[in-house]
């Protein structure tokens, strides 16, 4: 069981301090036995009127020592999708672990927690500009000079990046099957040849995956798609995955005559 200072440095980690922490114990315990107790003492106190959840922090300063041992050359970096609670990255935090953040909302959670930014990761292999343009504010002049939402293409697919997707409004695609038919706000030029294409939603999750093969004009950065037939369980379903809050995205009120 984890003790001494790094447990120590946990209780008053930002994220945790000020927070009641429970005390019990699991040595000599089966697993799952401990916590099991604990439940029981939650549930008897009448503090717990719904589903809740309990966070362990000695269990994890046991597992980051485990890492540290077993590679002690490595320095880990947590990502921060897993599991963004605040207690739980203010702990690590306090063990001096670095985190893989995916978007701007992401690294301002770890930031505020004090970690600096050396000790962050900015792994998202497709950053929205803005996001860009945040995390690289105090290196960079030029941060649009880094494409945006969008791979070179491969082949003759045609990739793209858009900032919505299926852990957002999108989610009735997996949930409704909801048949997306995007369509350039453009549209298409007479004669204009198309191409198969792949749009992706913004996480790092391939199943993020919004069309495939979806025969679609050549698309530019900045160009926008337009999804028809988008109002019952889209934004209410939605998540706030890798940081991209489906509650971030703005309604225009219109009345049509």
């Amino acid at each position: 069981m984890a003790g001494g200072r790094p447990l120590e440095s946990v209780l008053v980690a930002p994220g945790v301090k000020g927070k009641k922490v429970l005390a019990f114990k699991r040595d000599g315990l089966k697993k799952n036995e401990a916590v099991t107790g604990l439940i029981h003492d939650i549930v008897a106190s009448s503090s717990a009127r719904s589903a809740f959840h309990v966070l362990d922090l000695a269990k994890v300063v046991d597992l980051y020592a485990g890492w540290r041992r077993a590679l002690p050359g490595v320095r880990p970096f947590y990502a921060v999708k897993c599991n963004p609670d605040t207690a739980l990255l203010g702990a690590l935090a306090a063990l001096s672990a670095g985190f893989d953040c995916a978007s701007r909302a992401e690294i301002e959670a770890v930031l505020a927690l004090g970690v600096p930014p050396a000790a962050i990761v900015y792994a998202n292999p497709c950053k929205p500009g803005a996001h860009v343009a945040f995390a690289a504010r105090p290196a960079s002049t030029s941060p649009r000079t880094i494409p945006r939402r969008r791979w070179p293409r491969r082949g003759d697919v045609r990739e793209y990046w858009i900032d919505d997707g299926v852990y957002g409004s999108l989610n009735c695609i997996l949930l409704d099957s909801y048949l997306p038919r995007p369509r350039p706000l453009a549209g298409a030029r007479p004669g204009e040849e198309t191409h198969a294409s792949t749009v992706f939603g913004p996480t790092c999750d391939s199943i993020n995956t919004v069309v495939t093969g979806y025969q679609l004009p050549e698309m530019s950065v900045d160009d926008w798609l337009v999804f028809d037939d988008m109002g019952a369980y889209t934004t209410a379903a939605g998540s706030s995955f890798n940081g991209f809050a489906t509650s971030a995205i703005n309604i225009y009120l219109a009345y049509s005559s």
